[in-house]
Protein backbone atom coordinates (compact mmCIF):
# COMPACT_ATOMS: atom_id res chain seq x y z
CA UNK A 1 0.00 0.00 0.00
CA UNK A 2 1.03 2.96 -0.82
CA UNK A 3 2.36 6.19 1.92
CA UNK A 4 -0.54 9.17 1.50
CA UNK A 5 1.52 12.40 2.49
CA UNK A 6 -0.42 15.42 3.49
CA UNK A 7 1.07 18.62 3.45
CA UNK A 8 0.43 20.99 5.93
CA UNK A 9 2.06 24.32 5.20
CA UNK A 10 1.87 26.29 8.83
CA UNK A 11 2.12 30.13 6.47
CA UNK A 12 -1.44 29.72 5.56
CA UNK A 13 -3.19 28.26 8.46
CA UNK A 14 -3.84 31.61 9.79
CA UNK A 15 -7.29 30.40 11.74
CA UNK A 16 -8.68 27.10 13.46
CA UNK A 17 -11.41 27.19 10.56
CA UNK A 18 -8.52 27.07 7.90
CA UNK A 19 -6.85 24.47 9.42
CA UNK A 20 -9.91 22.06 9.71
CA UNK A 21 -10.97 22.86 6.21
CA UNK A 22 -7.26 21.58 4.72
CA UNK A 23 -7.29 19.00 7.13
CA UNK A 24 -10.86 17.41 6.01
CA UNK A 25 -10.09 18.64 2.69
CA UNK A 26 -6.66 16.23 2.29
CA UNK A 27 -7.73 13.62 4.97
CA UNK A 28 -11.05 13.46 2.54
CA UNK A 29 -12.80 13.14 5.92
CA UNK A 30 -16.41 12.76 6.31
CA UNK A 31 -19.17 15.51 5.83
CA UNK A 32 -20.47 15.48 9.32
CA UNK A 33 -16.77 15.93 10.91
CA UNK A 34 -17.26 18.73 13.63
CA UNK A 35 -14.20 20.30 12.85
CA UNK A 36 -12.81 20.38 16.57
CA UNK A 37 -10.00 17.86 18.13
CA UNK A 38 -12.07 14.92 19.42
CA UNK A 39 -13.54 15.52 15.78
CA UNK A 40 -10.16 14.61 14.22
CA UNK A 41 -9.02 12.28 16.90
CA UNK A 42 -12.61 10.22 15.81
CA UNK A 43 -11.46 10.56 12.51
CA UNK A 44 -7.91 9.53 12.98
CA UNK A 45 -8.59 6.45 14.62
CA UNK A 46 -11.74 4.98 12.74
CA UNK A 47 -11.82 6.22 9.65
CA UNK A 48 -8.63 7.62 8.07
CA UNK A 49 -6.96 5.27 5.29
CA UNK A 50 -3.24 4.45 6.49
CA UNK A 51 0.01 4.68 6.07
CA UNK A 52 0.15 8.39 6.22
CA UNK A 53 2.23 10.43 7.01
CA UNK A 54 1.48 13.97 8.09
CA UNK A 55 4.36 16.72 7.44
CA UNK A 56 3.82 20.13 8.99
CA UNK A 57 5.80 22.82 7.31
CA UNK A 58 6.94 26.30 9.05
CA UNK A 59 5.11 25.03 12.33
CA UNK A 60 6.56 28.12 14.28
CA UNK A 61 4.28 30.30 12.03
CA UNK A 62 0.86 28.33 12.25
CA UNK A 63 2.24 28.95 16.12
CA UNK A 64 2.44 31.95 16.20
CA UNK A 65 -1.10 31.94 14.28
CA UNK A 66 -2.95 29.63 16.31
CA UNK A 67 -1.24 29.70 19.81
CA UNK A 68 -2.22 27.34 22.37
CA UNK A 69 -4.10 25.18 19.87
CA UNK A 70 -1.63 24.60 17.45
CA UNK A 71 0.16 22.95 20.50
CA UNK A 72 -2.96 21.13 21.15
CA UNK A 73 -3.39 19.67 17.45
CA UNK A 74 0.53 18.63 17.85
CA UNK A 75 0.02 16.81 20.58
CA UNK A 76 -3.03 14.77 18.83
CA UNK A 77 -0.96 13.94 16.07
CA UNK A 78 1.72 12.76 18.29
CA UNK A 79 -0.96 11.02 20.20
CA UNK A 80 -1.34 8.85 17.55
CA UNK A 81 1.65 8.45 16.35
CA UNK A 82 2.36 6.73 19.44
CA UNK A 83 -0.89 4.43 19.20
CA UNK A 84 -1.56 3.85 15.24
CA UNK A 85 0.42 1.90 12.82
CA UNK A 86 1.25 3.49 9.99
CA UNK A 87 0.72 6.97 11.04
CA UNK A 88 3.48 9.43 11.22
CA UNK A 89 3.74 13.04 11.86
CA UNK A 90 7.02 15.15 10.92
CA UNK A 91 7.11 19.01 11.92
CA UNK A 92 9.59 21.36 10.56
CA UNK A 93 10.18 24.68 12.78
Amino acid sequence: MTRQIIELDGRLLASRTMLHDVLSKELELPEHYGRNLDALWDCLTESTARPLTIHWSHYEASKRQLGEYCEQVLHLFQDAEAELDGFVVKVTR
